[in-house]
């Protein structure tokens, strides 16, 4: 026997948009697609329900302790799914309890402090398989030195730093900044590895004895310069010897 999607959201007390989500992650198995909708085995909703019966009851002074309800209200847009929320309970890395006398997802109880740590979890998470924004990069690539957002779009335009479009925005992955960190030298940087001052450093370019691959004579409307640093540290070692 089965049921629908809307019996089964009655018998589990969360909506039909829920139920849904439960079917694509397979947390409602079996469930078949027919001419008339979703066909959901009754054995696959009386599991979770049978689950939900498993866990401890909600201690008198409920204290940090919010309804399943409240918990998806706060964390659920974009973060937290009811999905997301039954896997941590299953597998014990979020602490559950029940209202006895509300047998469905509906007398679950969940920690919020808990809740907040997994849901700035899933803000990282998301924010690394998507990418950073530019103003994350800009803080973050050289915390010794913030770049501004228009410097990172002159390197993207130059081809040094690479991103990507979501929407109306660029992102850049996480390993994409790794790269670029590990790529090039700025102007304070390359004088700290040659140990020298930066006005040396200004006639060494000259002199083409290292020789930059951002400046403006390179870039029309270039900022500060980028060198190697491969090419810094070829110098660096020549200067040793």
């Amino acid at each position: 026997p089965a049921v629908s999607v809307r019996e089964a959201a009655g018998r589990l007390g969360i909506d039909t948009p829920r139920v849904l989500e439960l079917i694509r992650a397979n947390v409602l198995t079996d469930a078949v697609r027919g001419p008339l909708g979703w066909l959901i085995p009754i054995d696959s909703v009386s599991g979770i329900l049978a689950w939900l019966e498993q866990l401890p009851n909600l201690p008198a002074d409920r204290g940090l302790w919010i309804p399943f309800r409240e918990a998806l209200r706060r964390f659920g847009v974009g973060e937290l799914s009811v999905v997301r929320i039954v896997q941590l309970v299953r597998d014990g890395r979020l602490s559950a309890r029940r209202d006895p006398a509300v047998p469905t997802l509906r007398g679950l109880y969940l920690v919020v402090t808990e809740l907040r740590q997994w849901s700035r979890q899933a803000q990282a998470d998301r924010r690394t398989e998507s990418g950073y924004a530019l103003s994350h990069v800009a803080a973050v690539l050289y915390p010794e030195r913030p770049i501004r957002v228009a410097v990172l779009r002159k390197w993207i335009d130059a081809g040094l730093l690479r991103a990507e479009r979501h929407r109306k925005a660029w992102r850049i992955l996480p390993e994409e900044a790794t790269r670029f960190r590990a790529t090039y030298c700025l102007v304070q940087e390359t004088c700290t590895l040659l140990n020298v001052a930066r006005s040396t450093l200004d006639r060494w370019v000259v002199e083409r004895r290292v020789v930059p691959v951002y400046s403006r004579r390179t870039h029309r409307k270039a900022g500060t310069p980028i060198f190697l640093r491969a090419d810094v540290e070829r110098l660096v070692a020549l200067r040793a010897a």
